[in-house]
């Protein structure tokens, strides 16, 4: 494994907010289009919304288990030192939720 940076690169910066730009803009989807499938005048438009929804979501779960292994392969830069420990802890808890709940 490649040595610990002090920020994240390149590649870990730009999965990360690819992903979360992607799931943001998901919410307003979702929402309309849940809304839209009960009307008649907008059910074909709903119904394309759904295809869109489900194309961005794979884009999403194969850009996460990219980002996972991408993690795996590459050690995080390490947290500051004076950061107490229960704080590390709740840190990388935190990101393994996260990972789990995008995943899946």
């Amino acid at each position: 494994m490649p040595c610990a940076q002090h920020r994240y690169g390149l590649v870990s910066i730009a999965l990360h907010w690819s992903i979360a730009v992607l799931i943001i803009a998901m919410y307003p989807l979702a929402w309309w289009m849940t809304r839209a499938i009960n009307e008649p005048e907008t059910q074909a438009n709903a119904f394309e919304a759904y295809q869109v929804h489900k194309s961005v979501g794979l884009t999403i779960l194969v850009l996460s288990v990219i980002r996972v292994v991408w993690r795996l392969l590459h050690r995080a830069p390490p947290r500051p030192q004076e950061m107490p420990r229960w704080e590390r802890w709740g840190a990388r808890l935190s990101h393994v939720l996260l990972y789990v709940l995008i995943v899946g």
